[in-house]
């Protein structure tokens, strides 16, 4: 797409063609030093003398960049591209972000095909993270828990949403299962819909607390002082993390119903008679 604004550039057609090559090239040199560009982005391919050119002012050529992350750059930064580079405006330039070529020596475009170049962002932004720790599988840990934290963030700012935490949502829906009525015409299909409702809130309920006490929301076992501080923070969770846990939740109930077995979770000496008779406990 061309700019909002495009620049005319008049080029007479009595010129010879190398000399209209020439002035085009100072055109698109004089647009390119008045946007202040360090990097251009293509799509198609580049000529050998528009490289130079490029190369000669400091301005990073990126060729063959596939259509898709042009326009994804371009949606993400605001920006619109331009079919012309002649008609480039600062509605087609991306601010706040300093690019310029890298090189030991100024031959080493000339030797090699590839090109490395500085990338320094406009503001001040957290772009390494350093964990350490003398056990390396803590260290891992750590990591793995700073990456669930970075997808689940992620997550939420996709999602644009959010849920009550701390087992607040739980708790609402243990109320409002509580609360439901049965129905009032009784068949087999509806028949045990009552039942289960008490018996999924039982479940939410027993959960509601485990979360309370391994967040340490149980204002029993806290202090005053700690008290205060729990009840002055603002807990949520990830809508689609929270989703996918009922889904999970749903389809092992479901296995579970479908599999002609018991499910013994913990070792229970009523019913351990031999070392023999224990195969194996969820």
């Amino acid at each position: 797409m061309q700019g909002k604004n495009p620049k005319t550039r008049v080029v007479s057609k009595t010129l010879t063609g190398d000399s209209r090559n020439v002035t085009w090239l100072d055109d698109i040199s004089v647009v390119l030093r008045e946007l202040g560009v360090g990097a251009v982005l293509v799509h198609g391919s580049v000529s050998g003398e528009v490289r130079e050119m490029c190369y000669a002012r400091g301005i990073v050529v990126f060729d063959r960049v596939p259509y898709k992350v042009v326009q994804g750059v371009a949606e993400s930064c605001l920006r619109e591209p331009t079919v012309y580079v002649s008609e480039a405006t600062q509605d087609n330039v991306v601010d706040d972000v300093i690019i310029r070529p890298w090189s030991c020596d100024w031959m080493d475009h000339l030797l090699t095909p590839v090109s490395y170049a500085l990338v320094q962002p406009g503001i001040s932004l957290v772009q390494t993270v350093m964990i350490s720790h003398p056990c390396g599988n803590v260290g891992k840990m750590k990591e793995e828990t700073f990456w669930h934290c970075a997808h689940r963030l992620n997550n939420m700012l996709v999602d644009g949403a959010v849920l009550p935490g701390g087992g607040a949502t739980e708790q609402a829906c243990v109320v409002m299962l509580r609360s439901s009525k049965s129905v009032g015409h009784v068949d087999d299909r509806n028949i045990f819909s009552s039942l289960v409702c008490q018996h999924v809130a039982m479940g939410l309920e027993n959960f509601t607390q485990l979360v309370q006490r391994n967040s340490s929301l149980s204002v029993t076992d806290q202090s005053d002082h700690a008290a205060s501080d729990i009840e002055g923070a603002t807990i949520y969770d990830c809508l689609r993390a929270k989703q996918e846990g009922w889904r999970t939740a749903e389809y092992l109930v479901g296995v579970v119903m479908a599999a002609d077995m018991e499910v013994v979770t913990g070792v229970d000496k009523n019913y351990v008679k031999a070392e023999g008779d224990v195969l194996g406990y969820l």
